[in-house]
This record gives structure tokens, sequence and C-alpha cells, in this order.
């Protein structure tokens, strides 16, 4: 086994734990088929065995399942749609691999251009790491905010004080938001404490619209499926759309400039983290 072919093998099985870990048992399943496939020399060898970039850092397993998730809602292969939990909620992997690796051999050259592209991780369960940020922000900082997000995808962590959290120890949500329900350990957050909003911009590689089917692409379909997790569904449809621009620059000028000069107010940038920071005059 070439180092190579060893990278790719540890980065499947590192991430067929993480789905395990984070109640993705389909795409586990998946990319566990995937990972024997490439050890055979199948389709996903085809496709991957050759990768010149980093797996993880590429999140190449992603990609991969992303790309026949992308097959399955776009009814690409409507047999292979037919076997996702979307469509079957008592799936079975031996009734699904051998329909997505026909696929992968078949459509050789539409996937292998499909995962050039990096995952777009449109999940919202994440939301809560930034719920907890804020609140802590605005316990000590009563104005307004502005947020601007970095590689937003769809942008819709951008509305996450709109969802409604619930842990085993505490809640926070608005009046009809979005449930996600989460694991928490440790105290919580100063629930007290009222983020005020005041506008939202995001920018990324290749933004999408959260009505844009792309969006869940990456997503465990058993969340589309509504089995528990937190999904793009009609109540986030709804939201409030974020100025979203195109490209690797921040779009500094049309997220904190609003017709009355720079902002004097802090602007909160959140990409996985939250940081605080005070824009001077300059």
């Amino acid at each position: 086994m070439t180092r190579e072919h060893e990278r790719l093998n540890e980065h499947f099985q590192e991430q067929i734990g993480i789905c395990h870990a984070f109640g993705s048992p389909f795409t586990a399943a998946l990319l566990e088929r995937m990972a024997d496939d490439l050890d055979a020399g199948g389709p996903t060898a085809d496709l991957v065995g050759a990768w010149r970039g980093h797996p993880r850092a590429d999140a190449l397993g992603m990609r991969s399942t992303g790309a026949l998730h992308a097959a399955a809602l776009s009814r690409r292969d409507p047999a292979l749609a037919a076997e996702y939990p979307e469509q079957r909620a008592d799936w079975s992997i031996d009734a699904t691999w051998p329909l997505a690796r026909a696929f992968l051999a078949r459509e050789h050259s539409w996937v292998s251009d499909f995962i050039r592209s990096p995952p777009q991780t449109n999940e919202v369960r994440r939301s809560i790491a930034l719920l907890a940020g804020f609140l802590a922000f605005a316990h000590e900082h009563t104005g307004e905010i502005d947020t601007l997000e970095l590689g937003a995808s769809a942008g819709l962590n951008l509305n996450w004080e709109r969802f409604c959290y619930r842990t085993s120890s505490w809640a926070w949500s608005p009046s009809g938001g979005v449930p996600i329900d989460t694991d928490w350990h440790g105290p919580p957050p100063p629930l007290e404490a009222t983020p005020r909003i005041r506008s939202r911009a995001a920018c990324d590689q290749n933004p999408l619209s959260v009505a844009d089917p792309r969006a869940g692409y990456f997503m465990d379909p058993r969340e589309l499926a509504g089995s528990g997790h937190a999904s793009c569904g009609p109540s986030i449809l709804v939201m409030e759309a974020a100025e979203h621009g195109e490209g690797d620059d921040v779009p500094l000028g049309r997220a904190v400039r609003r017709d009355r000069g720079l902002l004097t107010d802090p602007l909160v940038r959140a990409r996985g983290v939250v940081v605080a920071d005070v824009l001077g005059d300059d």
C-alpha cells in the first residue's frame, strides 16, 4: 500500500468515526463501503485514488458522499434516490451501495467534476456555538451588532438567533424558532442577554440561496428526512436573506457602511468561533 493510499484510507476511517459520533449513520455506512471499494480498486479508487490534494483538508469523503446525495436529490439517478433515507426510513446500505457503486462507475466524469469543489456545510446545529458566543458578547455589549460571516455557504448560520435551542440543562428560543436539539457540557451561557442584530452579511467562493436544493447536498440525508436533526426546511427558507457576496475578499464596505460612514459599533465576524472587533476611525 502506497503512502497516498494510506492517507486516503486514514481519512475515510476518520470521517466514518466522526459520522458515527455525530449521529449520521447513513453517511458513515456509505463511507465504509466506499473505503472498502477504494481498497478493492473499484470505482471509488478510480475517482479519488490519485487525489492531488490533502484528503482530510479537502474533506474528500464528504465531497464523495455529497456527489451521491446530489444525484439522489436532483433525481439524476431515480433508483438511487429511492433508497436514500429521504424516501426510505428503513434504509439499508446493502440495497443502497450497489446502486451507488454503479453510479460512481457510470457517471465518473460527472462525479469527478462535482468533487472538484469544496463541500457546502449547510448544517445549522453548529449554531449553538455561535449562540453561546453572541450571548456572552451581548452580556457585556448592549449596543447593536453587525455580523459578517466568511465562508458562509448558503448563509443558514447567519440566522442563528432565529433557531430554538434545546439541551438537557437549558433552552433558548425566539417565538416559532426552528428547533435544534443538541448536547451541552458545562455551565449555560448568559441566557438573560439579548443580542441586537442590526445587519448580517456574508461571502463565499460559491454562494448559494437557501432555496437552492444544492444547499442540502452535503447534509446527512437523515437530516433532510426529519429524523431529529435540524434541517434546511421551509421554516428556514422564509428567513430574511443576508447580503451574500461571491469571492475570497470580505465585502467590508457593503457589510459595515450603511449610508452614514464607517460604523464605530462592534462588527462581529463569525466562522466557527465568534470574534469581536471594535472598528476604529480608519
